[in-house]
């Protein structure tokens, strides 16, 4: 996977977007750049160059935003972007409404948008042409990433040019992509919570798709659930001019009054609790979760005259793990411990004796003496701490590196104490192969170094795929560019990664995404189109002279045990064949002749070879990314790939567990496979159960960040960084943990790793409150719909936490029934079985270090946007105000995505959706000394409608 796709994996994501937000008086005709929330009749529209159009009706959001990509084919050429900013806007009065014209321009693109606002009725008509010189452009238009929530549950009917569609939009999510219309509709009508919505396509676009991008891969579906409307790839010939014209009209729904939940509680009762907060996983947190552990009374104390002892016959490998666990110490505790061997030991005490049994006979003996023996596993190992000695014995020499990265968890420093937890461990890994992929680049040397060693050991990977397409070739010097890195740094990140048990795998893309080997104009006599270099013509003897030297290249360099050659999305980026070579096969067969080869030449070598798995799965064959035409044509591609080739079978759309199905598709056909997710949570814990339940080979997280990798990449894309914590966890643990039940936050533990700070373990005394008077609302459903969100018993949470209950470390009051009202919901704009109030107002009496909020919301809505608040009121009139963030601090109830700013307190399996969540969000006074009187939940009548459900505090 290579060029744009490491960034995103559809060619709609190609944006990439920066912009100054600006609000404009829209009375003025003076062209500007960007529009904010236009009022016009029942519409508001924005325009800015990062999201494109944005449409509110009546206060609903219809359009989250829009994308325009004027590219060549293969992204590699980008004619226009609304990114671009050379969008001049002017907004004129027109009877009844407003006209927005909005004139985009480039060098090669010129288009206007022509929005027409009336009452009910928003049209889009827009006209667009290249120059003539131009012959490869592609237009990729998205009208519209459309909210969801309007639709879902909602019978729709379509039609276009393969005939009628019509049904209903699923409340929950199914398949990703799943295209609910015909494919490229004229006309689509919906009857939505808004009432009859029409959506109609005129002029020179040939209609548009409308897919299911809810629990989608790319930024903007993880920020709200979306539906996607709009047309890609749209040939266009220069020189001539384009009109379309895309109209919503809104029959309004009647409106009806709906019974009021009011809120008419009374003074709070509060009581006092002896460890309110606890450590959530005792204060033992061991990450990756180990098989078992089982906690001692006793902890071992650190001084400065504690011996790591390692064998007699220990060699560069076998002191890593206790070179990792001694800088570990030195930076959390300020102490140096020294390492030494057995025979220099005299003492058997303050010792930790770290190795195999059959090979540190120290260890042996006080394994023996403390009745422990590590699991008879691949790199397995055994713990025990006790107050004299602390043993940590591999089943082989990974297995007591693992176990030191194990031990460096349980080091403490508190009150002038340094200790390790006392405890016992047996662990060993769920999946074979645990990997990543990385970029390699000229700064990348200093920044995977230290990656491997708080990130990779710590977690426990064995595998390190470098994506080698920015690297100096000596058989091709003048493919190098400024970013490219040396051989000789790779070298030495190799070599660095070996002593810590880490294998180093190269990857180069072959057939498809080979735009690396025509770099400053070299190579284009094996391109198979010189207008779009993506391919190498597999017809030329020339083509495997230059891919064979650069196989020999590799194998000289990294000693691989495999190889990655890529092999994906060969025509997704361009017509594949073209050249007349070529032209007489099919791309099955080119594609399996080319595996063949270059097999073939690996194979000499006695290197085994990895492939993405795209090219050989059809639609319904797997959840998303399927680059064969038909199942014939996928089925003969798995036939004619070699059995020894292993596949990375990669899929980024967040789906249901049941649905990743290629797995067990490829496995059943003889192949080893790798899953292969990237940074989504939920993608990596939900594949990662997939892969457990095909016990296949294992789990490779592909980062596409930095083609100069460098440590600056996590500020731009540290989400991606931060998806180490979990897809660590998850290849290794056996599955007991799952993303929403994980006892901390991925992006805390990434930070303490990263940065070698001590986790904060605390347990304090407070209080619970007892809210229940101010109750309004059911947490479970009835089929009436009269209960949690009036959508019936399947989407609710009648299975929630009741009475007095500790989650995740903290203690709360809840009501003692989810049939009784059990919660406090407050207004969004998407109530629709009832109004709730916009304000309420808590009575309290009580001061307090922090308090914890125990909440949820009814509905999804836009990560970043403003739900609502609780504004905390004092005793001398002051307040503060704590803003409910949705996707930061406060999340619907069946969204189960990373929150940064709050933690998931308790997550189940719901009856319909596979997963719903509470959250708690801890909230630290910054007055504790002032006397609290009450907190007034507040609603900003966004779409989610904040819910909450219990508040403790510490004293």
């Amino acid at each position: 996977m290579s060029g744009s796709r490491h960034v995103m994996w559809h060619p709609l994501y190609a944006v990439a977007a920066v912009a100054l937000l600006m609000i404009v008086n829209t009375a003025s005709a003076e062209p500007v750049d960007s529009i904010k929330d236009l009022k016009a009749a029942n519409w508001n529209l924005s325009f800015t160059a990062e999201d494109g159009f944005c449409l509110d009706y009546n206060g609903v959001n219809l359009i989250r935003s829009s994308t325009l990509v004027i590219h060549n084919g293969q992204y590699t050429s980008q004619y226009f972007n609304y990114t671009n900013k050379d969008n001049h806007i002017t907004v004129q009065d027109i009877p009844g409404g407003k006209m927005v014209i909005i004139e985009h321009h480039s060098k090669t693109f010129t288009g206007t948008h022509k929005i027409t606002l009336l009452p009910n009725k928003a049209a889009f008509q827009f006209g667009y042409g290249m120059p003539a010189d131009i012959s490869n452009g592609r237009m990729d238009y998205c009208f519209g990433y459309m909210s969801a929530q309007p639709f879902m549950g909602r019978h729709y009917s379509a039609t276009g040019a393969k005939g009628e569609k019509s049904g209903i939009i699923p409340i929950i999510f199914q398949k990703a992509d799943e295209n609910f219309a015909p494919y490229l509709y004229k006309d689509i009508t919906f009857d939505s919570t808004l009432g009859k919505l029409n959506i109609h396509v005129d002029g020179d676009l040939d209609g548009q798709e409308l897919l299911d991008f809810r629990n989608g891969g790319i930024a903007r579906a993880r920020r709200t659930p979306i539906l996607w409307s709009g047309i890609f790839g749209k040939p266009m010939e220069g020189g001539k001019r384009y009109s379309q014209t895309i109209t919503i009209t809104i029959e309004p729904a009647a409106p009806k009054e709906l019974p009021m939940r009011a809120s008419n509680g009374g003074a709070v009762e509060i009581s006092n609790a002896k460890k309110v907060q606890e450590p959530a996983d005792g204060d033992a947190l061991i990450i990756p979760e180990p098989k078992e552990i089982k906690l001692l009374d006793n902890n071992f104390e650190l001084n400065a005259a504690t011996q790591i002892v390692v064998a007699d016959g220990a060699n560069e490998r076998d002191f890593s793990g206790a070179l990792q666990f001694a800088s570990e110490v030195r930076s959390i505790c300020n102490l140096d411990l020294k390492i030494v061997r057995e025979s220099q030991v005299a003492s058997e005490k303050n010792l930790i004796l770290v190795g195999e049994l059959t090979r540190n006979k120290a260890l042996a003996k006080a394994a023996g003496a403390n009745d422990l023996t590590p699991p008879a596993k691949d790199e397995g190992y055994g713990i025990k701490v006790t107050p004299d000695a602390v043993l940590v014995a591999g089943y082989d020499p990974a297995g007591s590196f693992y176990g030191m990265q194990t031990l460096r968890q349980l080091v403490r420093s508190e009150q002038g104490r340094s200790f390790i937890r006392g405890c016992q461990v047996t662990d060993w890994p769920t999946m074979k192969f645990r990997g990543v992929l990385l970029y390699t680049g000229k700064d990348a040397l200093p920044f995977h170094k230290k990656l491997i060693d708080r990130i990779f050991t710590r977690f426990k990977y064995n595998y390190l795929v470098l994506e080698c397409s920015n690297m100096q070739w000596k058989t091709n010097p003048e493919l190098a560019t400024e970013i490219s890195e040396s051989q000789d740094d790779v070298r030495q990140e190799i070599e660095y990664a070996r002593r810590n048990f880490i294998e180093v795998i190269p990857e180069i893309s072959t057939l498809g995404h080979a735009g690396w080997m025509f770099k400053n104009g070299q190579n284009r006599n094996i391109a198979e189109d010189v207008s779009i270099l993506n391919n190498y013509c597999p017809s030329k003897k020339e083509t495997y002279d230059f891919v064979f030297n650069i196989i020999d290249e590799i194998c000289d360099l990294f000693k691989p045990v495999y190889i990655h050659i890529g092999h994906d999305e060969v025509a997704n980026y361009n017509k594949f064949p073209t050249c007349p070579l070529c032209s007489g096969k099919s791309m099955t067969e080119l594609f399996g002749e080319d595996i063949q080869k270059l097999h073939n030449y690996a194979n000499k070598k006695g290197v085994r070879l990895i492939i993405w798995g795209d090219m050989l799965l059809a639609p319904g064959e797997a959840s998303s990314q399927m680059n064969a035409p038909n199942s014939v044509e996928s089925r003969k591609r798995r036939d004619m790939v070699p059995k020894d080739i292993i596949i990375a079978d990669w899929h980024y759309s967040p789906a249901r567990v049941k649905d990743y199905t290629s797995l067990k598709l490829f496995k059943d056909a003889g192949f080893n496979v790798i899953a292969a997710p990237w940074n989504d949570p939920i993608n990596i814990s939900g594949f990662a159960e997939a892969a457990k339940r095909d016990a296949i080979m294992g789990q490779l997280l592909t980062l596409w960040v930095g083609f100069n990798s460098n440590e600056n990449d996590l500020k731009r894309e540290k989400k991606q960084f931060i998806a180490m914590v979990l897809a660590g966890e998850c290849a290794w643990n056996d599955g007991k943990t799952t993303f929403e039940e994980l006892p901390y936050n991925t992006e805390e533990v990434f930070d303490q790793s990263y940065e070698r700070k001590q986790p904060v373990l605390v347990t304090r005394d407070g209080f619970t409150t007892d809210i229940r008077s101010y109750y309004n609302v059911k947490l479970a459903d009835q089929p009436s719909g009269s209960g949690w969100i009036g959508m019936g018993p399947d989407q609710d949470l009648s299975n929630a936490p009741t009475g007095l209950v500790r989650l995740k470390g903290i203690e709360f009051r809840m009501a003692d029934s989810t049939s009784e009202n059990s919660a406090l919901r407050i207004a969004s704009s998407m109530d629709l079985d009832a109004s709730y109030p916009s304000k309420v107002d808590i009575r309290l009496n009580t001061r307090a270090k922090s308090l914890f909020f125990l909440h949820t919301a009814a509905r999804f809505d836009e990560t970043g946007k403003k739900a609502g608040a609780y504004m905390v009121s004092y005793s001398d009139g002051t307040q503060v105000e704590i803003p409910l963030i949705y996707g930061i601090n406060i999340t619907a109830w069946n969204d189960p995505k990373d929150c940064p700013k709050c933690k998931v307190a308790w997550a189940a399996k719901g009856k319909a959706y596979e997963k719903s969540v509470i959250r708690m969000m801890e909230w630290a006074n910054p007055s504790p000394e002032k006397t609290i009187t009450g907190i007034t939940m507040l609603s900003n009548n966004t779409e989610s409608g904040p819910a909450l459900l219990a508040i403790s505090g510490t004293e």
